[in-house]
C-alpha cells in the first residue's frame, strides 16, 4: 500500500456516515460496541453522547478516532467496504506514528507529500496535499471524518508512515497539469505559506501547473511539478513568477 492508497482511502471515509468514537477504528456502530466502549473510557461517552450514537445505528453509522482513521486503512488492506481486523503489531497512539517513523520532523518542515501523518498532543490527521488535512474529530469542525486546512490546527509535527510506501511522483485526485516555466530564476518551497525553501525552479526548465492555492484573484502561491536531478518533486513557488506554455 502507498501513500496514494491512504489519501484516497481518507477521501472515500469522509463520505461514510462517520462519527467519532474514542478508541474505534472503522468499526460499525451497535448497542454492543456503545456499551463496550462506554465502559472502557467513560469519560468519553456520557449518556448523551450514547444516546446519539445509538441515533446513528439504523443510518449505518460508523465509529472511529482520529488514530483510527489511519488503522481503519491499514486493518482492511486500503478496502474501505471490508471490515477491519484488529493488527497489535500496528496498533498505536496518535503519537506513536510519529515515534515508530523513520522519516518525520517539525511541522515547519513538511514537505509537500500526500499521504503524510501530522500530528499534535492527543490528535493526528492525514496531510492530503495542498494545505488540506482529513481527520477525524467532534468539535468545531464536525463530528465524523472531515477535510480542514493544515493551517486550523497547530500541528506540532508530521512523519510518513511506517507501514506503507511512499512514491514522490504522486497526482492529488482530480488535478490537471498544464505545462509551463517561470520567467525567472526563483525558490520552490515545500508549503503554501512560501516560507520553507526546498529548491530552486530554472528559467529553462519544463513544469507542470497544478493550480493556484486559494482565490485565483487573491493567491499568491501556485502548486507546480518541477524537475531535479534525481526525480520531478511537487513544490509551491510564487504566483508572479510562473508562465505558462
Amino acid at each position: 500500500m502507498t501513500n496514494k492508497d491512504l489519501v484516497t482511502f481518507c477521501l472515500k471515509a469522509k463520505d461514510k456516515s462517520v462519527m467519532y468514537m474514542w478508541g474505534t477504528y472503522g468499526q460499525k456502530i451497535t448497542d454492543k460496541l456503545i456499551a463496550s466502549k462506554s465502559i472502557q473510557y467513560p469519560d468519553h461517552y456520557p449518556q448523551s453522547y450514547q444516546d446519539e450514537l445509538h441515533a446513528a445505528i439504523a443510518d449505518g453509522g460508523i465509529g472511529c478516532d482520529c488514530t483510527g482513521l489511519i488503522k481503519w486503512f491499514l486493518w482492511t488492506g486500503g478496502d474501505i467496504e471490508k471490515a477491519p481486523k484488529y493488527d497489535g503489531a500496528t496498533d498505536t497512539s496518535a503519537s506513536g506514528w510519529y515515534n515508530r517513523a523513520k522519516v518525520r520532523g517539525e511541522i515547519g518542515t513538511i514537505p509537500e507529500r500526500p499521504g503524510l501523518i501530522v500530528s499534535k498532543k492527543g490528535h493526528c490527521g492525514v496531510y492530503i496535499g495542498n494545505g488540506d488535512v482529513i481527520e477525524c474529530t467532534k468539535g468545531d469542525f464536525g463530528n465524523g471524518v472531515v477535510r480542514t486546512k493544515l493551517t486550523d490546527r497547530a500541528w506540532e509535527k508530521w512523519c510518513e508512515c511506517s507501514y506503507i510506501e511512499y512514491i514522490e511522483e504522486y497526482t492529488p485526485p482530480g488535478v490537471k497539469f498544464e505545462p509551463g516555466g517561470v520567467i525567472q530564476v526563483c525558490p520552490a518551497y515545500s508549503g503554501a505559506n512560501l516560507t520553507q525553501k526546498v529548491g530552486v525552479v530554472m528559467e529553462e526548465d519544463e513544469i507542470l501547473i497544478l493550480g493556484v492555492i486559494g482565490d485565483p484573484a487573491e493567491a499568491k502561491a501556485v502548486a507546480i511539478i518541477y524537475p531535479t536531478a534525481a526525480t520531478d518533486k511537487v513544490a509551491f513557488v510564487e504566483k508572479k513568477f510562473v508562465r505558462r506554455v
